[in-house]
């Protein structure tokens, strides 16, 4: 969360030598690997009034591109398997080898959820993975790619 309050929205307070300084607040909105952004002056030094045009904008943006609105991360787009890990311990002779599920129930919170490759098969086992990740996306995040 920014200095604001407020996900996404950054204040900016930049004296600028030879020109007008610049005083209020720049929002940006990521969504599906595209960025939305947008400045908002404070108007006769009101910073309060410039806030809350930057949050009706961020919120309006969010729902006109099919962002949930949420105070917690989300990536629209996966560039790769989040979440999901492939794992070998070693310990002496013998090697275990899962899938990895992580997630954030809550922020600043972990969990763990383990699918065995030795017992399950690999393509059995990453299957399973992937489908508990995407289960638990929608049920902590509330969308996919959580």
């Amino acid at each position: 969360m920014s200095k604001s309050g407020h996900k996404n929205i950054s204040r900016i307070d930049q004296e600028r030598e030879g020109r007008r300084p610049q005083h209020g607040w720049f929002v940006r909105v990521t969504w599906k690997g595209k960025t939305h952004s947008k400045w908002f002056a404070d108007g006769d030094g009101d910073d309060q009034a410039s806030l809350q045009a930057a949050i009706e904008w961020r919120n309006k943006t969010e729902q006109d591109i099919g962002k949930p609105r949420t105070d917690r991360q989300i990536v629209g787009a996966k560039r790769k398997l989040v979440g999901v890990r492939r794992v070998v311990k070693v310990d002496g002779d013998s090697r275990r080898r899962y899938y990895e599920v992580t997630w954030a129930p809550t922020p600043g919170e972990s969990a763990f959820k383990y699918f065995s490759i030795d017992r399950l098969g690999e393509e059995k086992a990453l299957a399973d993975a992937k489908e508990f990740r995407e289960k638990i996306e929608l049920e902590v995040y509330g969308v996919e790619g959580g």
